[in-house]
């Protein structure tokens, strides 16, 4: 096993500097701020989801059967297509 010497050349000298006034772009517009019942909004789903998770852990070892079953699969449903219902309506991304 050797070591081979590699010698690097000379750097290139730098690009000349800019001068004089740069033009800069103004920034971009900021969106209107939500309104603060959007945010509420968003609360009514997420309750719906902690209800059926409640539901679900107030059920025991009984499993998904009965009417109940269908009650916590809605709540969870109801749930899901409201927060992607409400953040789609006030331009969350």
């Amino acid at each position: 096993m050797t070591t081979r010497v590699f010698r690097r050349p000379s750097r290139l000298p730098s690009p000349p500097l800019p001068r004089g006034e740069l033009v800069l772009e103004s920034p971009p517009e900021l969106s209107e701020p939500t309104t603060n019942y959007a945010r509420y909004l968003m609360v009514l789903p997420m309750l719906a989801g902690a209800g059926a998770i409640a539901f679900m852990f107030s059920m025991g070892g009984r499993g998904m059967g009965g009417s109940l079953g269908y009650v916590v699969g809605g709540l969870f449903g109801v749930s899901m297509l409201g927060m992607v219902l409400i953040s789609m309506a006030t331009g969350g991304g």
